[in-house]
């Protein structure tokens, strides 16, 4: 029986962000993404990428620092992707759940400057 994730690639979400916030800009025009998790082992037998300790300070000082990259930009360019709304077999939802209730949809309104501002948890 094949062992469970052996063949799955297994992310912190902080290093994520931090490699994310750090790339420098493409010398095209590229539209940023940002993402409260991800966790696709529930559609993949294998070579799932999972996101490990995802936290909503991280998400919405993530939010921030693209919304403040893109604020450079002519208003029609302004745009920042965001995965997802309810992407709920891949854990990737800014919809309430019972595990963060509306942490991430509160993340996302702070880092928009909608909210008052939280640190980022290390």
């Amino acid at each position: 029986a094949p062992v469970a994730f052996a063949e799955n690639y297994v992310h912190r979400y902080a290093d994520y962000v931090r490699a994310a916030m750090d790339a420098p800009a493409p010398s095209y025009p590229r539209y940023p993404a940002v993402m409260p998790g991800w966790d696709n082992s529930a559609r993949r037998a294998t070579g799932a990428h999972l996101f490990i300790g995802r936290a909503p300070a991280l998400f919405e000082h993530w939010v921030r620092q693209t919304a403040l990259r893109l604020a450079d930009r002519p208003r029609e360019h302004r745009l920042l992707f965001i995965n997802a709304w309810n992407e709920w077999g891949e854990g990737c939802h800014l919809e309430p759940c019972r595990t963060w209730g509306r942490a991430f949809l509160e993340a996302l309104a702070a880092g928009l400057s909608l909210r008052r501002s939280r640190a980022p948890e290390r």
